[in-house]
């Protein structure tokens, strides 16, 4: 491999996969995970993310280095994730959406997991099709790129109707509590914003709305790292609309499937991250 700072980027590691996220293939099992790091490791060196940025700084990225971030703040990350990551001496980065840890708001893309389990996802397509134009068969990606204070408030109306309360309660343990969050940075974990609730950052909210999620974040995440310098572009998408501003508040990092080098770093002020396969050829997807 080249030298470079390779960033693994991973959501859950967990045995089970429920029907919120399955549909949305975020979850590790930590066999596979345990197997992915190993492979890493007789490749390179883990650092933490400060470590590797402070290297980055200095001028100074001539070995192969790696490093694992997680996105969203799954409840699989104490219980399964940081045994393991413990276990070889790897300190990683989660990026946290507040209104999940504190369980105030579900993950919209969780809802709509859910509502296509139980053949409801017609009804949300055929109201969506009354207040917008072209909307497609299939519209996983057609809600990121049409995301909406009005589209989300749509889905929102379904789960509601769709899910019963017990389950939409229940449904919040997807996600780990401020206590795991907390024994995390304990840990040794850094600990970063994705954001209030995982809006993507799409031309329709407007840098005002965009701000406000990850001000809201930020308040978040500055209780359990106060000096917090990164800011996680949800979904990948959307920075190009607002990455001047996002810039001028924090580290912009993204899935950008590229290694971080000296040169990059000085070219763009931003992080990439490699989507980590499910599979267990890690390696092979870095090449």
């Amino acid at each position: 491999m080249r030298p470079g700072w390779y960033i693994l980027n991973y959501h859950n590691v967990d045995w089970e996969d429920p029907i919120l996220t399955r549909a949305v293939a975020v979850t590790t099992r930590p066999d596979v995970f345990r197997t992915q790091l190993e492979a890493m490791s007789k490749e390179g060196r883990f650092v933490s993310i400060p470590e590797g940025q402070a290297m980055l700084e200095s001028g100074h990225v001539d070995e192969v280095l790696f490093s694992l971030w997680f996105d969203d703040g799954y409840s699989g990350l104490r219980e399964n994730a940081a045994p393991i990551c413990a276990s070889l001496g790897i300190a990683p980065a989660v990026s946290l959406n507040a209104r999940f840890t504190q369980r105030t708001e579900m993950f919209w893309r969780a809802k709509l997991a859910y509502l296509a389990h139980v053949d409801a996802l017609r009804f949300v397509r055929a109201r969506l099709r009354k207040s917008f134009e072209s909307v497609p068969l299939k519209i996983r990606t057609w809600t990121v790129e049409h995301f909406s204070t009005e589209l989300l408030k749509i889905i929102d109306e379904h789960y509601q109707e769709h899910a019963s309360e017990a389950f939409r309660r229940d449904a919040f343990r997807l996600f780990a509590r401020e206590d795991d969050v907390a024994a995390l940075a304990a840990s040794g974990w850094t600990i970063t914003n994705h954001g209030a609730a995982h809006w993507p950052l799409a031309p329709e909210l407007g840098w005002d709305v965009v701000e406000r999620e990850f001000d809201e974040g930020e308040a978040f995440v500055r209780r359990f790292s106060p000096d917090n310098r990164y800011w996680v572009i949800p979904f990948a998408y959307g920075s190009e609309h607002y990455r001047d501003r996002l810039m001028r508040r924090a580290t912009v990092v993204e899935v950008g499937e590229r290694r971080n080098t000296v040169k990059s770093w000085r070219e763009t002020g931003r992080l990439f991250r490699f989507d980590a396969p499910m599979h267990r050829d890690v390696l092979g997807a870095l090449y």
